[in-house]
């Protein structure tokens, strides 16, 4: 995460790596020995195709697994000391049950659950820190989101490309993205009128 090409800013200061930041490095420093703490641990972590795969991975099928889940999710909150909100396991929950439900998403069409699927598998096989940004801007309340002022106030597609989509909006609330492999944006517009 050091210099992989992303910009981030702080009080309007570019910080070109995190790792060594004052405001970063804590938090880098703590998260890569939890990372080191759980492969050295041995007990929660599970085999799918071929390798083992931290269990913040893994879908639970049976109590064993709920129970290896509970193990994982307490390393990564007494690592912390409870003060690092929205620590891996957290995203990595939720990434995990989209998968473990991808009929859900394949009703919108296949490609969108094996969507869900190839990242699901990229993301555990790279054990990947994804974090994710999911609150709207406070905004006027009384109106829907297509009738406020900005048409691209909360996130959505303005490009479809061959190597992905160009998002425009905003989200607020991105815990530990500034240290994370990847962003999850998802859209929350509990005001929109659908049509």
């Amino acid at each position: 995460i050091a210099h992989d090409g992303r910009t981030i800013l702080l009080d309007g200061e570019l910080i070109d790596d995190v790792t060594t930041h004052p405001g970063f490095a804590g938090p880098a420093r703590v998260t890569a020995s939890l990372y080191d703490g759980a492969i050295a641990r041995g007990d929660i972590g599970f085999e799918a195709d071929g390798a083992t795969h931290d269990a913040m991975w893994l879908p639970p099928r049976d109590g064993a697994d709920l129970t290896m889940r509970r193990r994982m999710h307490r390393h990564w909150a007494e690592g912390g000391f409870g003060l690092m909100g929205r620590t891996p396991d957290h995203a990595a929950a939720m990434i995990t049950a989209f998968f473990g439900m991808r009929g859900v998403f394949d009703r919108g069409g296949k490609r969108f659950g094996d969507n869900v699927a190839d990242f699901y598998r990229k993301a555990r096989d790279n054990d990947w820190y994804v974090a994710y940004a999911i609150t709207p801007p406070q905004v006027d309340r009384s109106k829907p989101a297509h009738l406020q002022p900005e048409p691209f106030l909360y996130p959505g597609v303005v490009e479809e490309r061959d190597d992905g989509i160009v998002i425009r909006g905003a989200q607020m609330i991105g815990t530990s993205a500034a240290i994370a492999d990847y962003l999850f944006v998802r859209p929350d517009w509990p005001h929109m009128e659908r049509n």
